[in-house]
């Protein structure tokens, strides 16, 4: 340790450690604060910013982990309240189309219909099929920020 003014510091340890820390300082013939100080020094010289990773990253990737669980669930609501609202207004023209058309029509245009937005979707020119690219680009870029803020840490 240098010869520069010590200050004095309490730190928990466990058993285990306290009584490593006890029949070293014995072998040694130094205080266990002495010992205890000079591991701290040569540790934080040597692995300083391995020790502190190894501290925040589970509190890092819990904090991560909490907020992108937020975010799924409220992409799954928002999902939901469309997958009903895209029910309700399918039951009720089908409902419509039966009355006005009859079964058989109303069958028809169904299925027409689900196919062709089924083609637009898979037509990259479609707004559709422009919604799903920005949807899926903006949840890449949030994982790939994300990604890169745990890597730099």
């Amino acid at each position: 340790m240098s010869k520069e003014a010590k200050k004095g510091v309490t730190v928990q340890l466990s058993e285990d450690v306290v009584l490593t820390l006890q029949r070293l300082a014995a072998q040694q013939g130094v205080s266990i604060s002495k010992l205890g100080g000079e591991f701290l020094e040569a540790g934080l010289k040597i692995g300083g910013e391995k020790a502190a990773e190894m501290l925040l990253l589970p509190k890092l990737e819990a904090a991560v982990r909490s907020e992108l669980s937020l975010f799924a669930h409220r992409h799954a609501k928002l999902l939901s309240r469309s997958v009903i609202e895209a029910g309700i207004t399918r039951r009720l023209l089908r409902a419509f189309l039966r009355v006005q058309a009859g079964e058989a029509t109303a069958e028809k245009a169904e299925e027409k219909a689900r196919q062709q937005t089924v083609i637009e979707l898979k037509n990259k020119g479609s707004a559709e099929a422009a919604i799903a690219r920005e949807l899926s680009q903006a949840l890449t870029a949030d994982v790939d920020v994300i990604s890169a803020a745990l890597r730099e840490t």
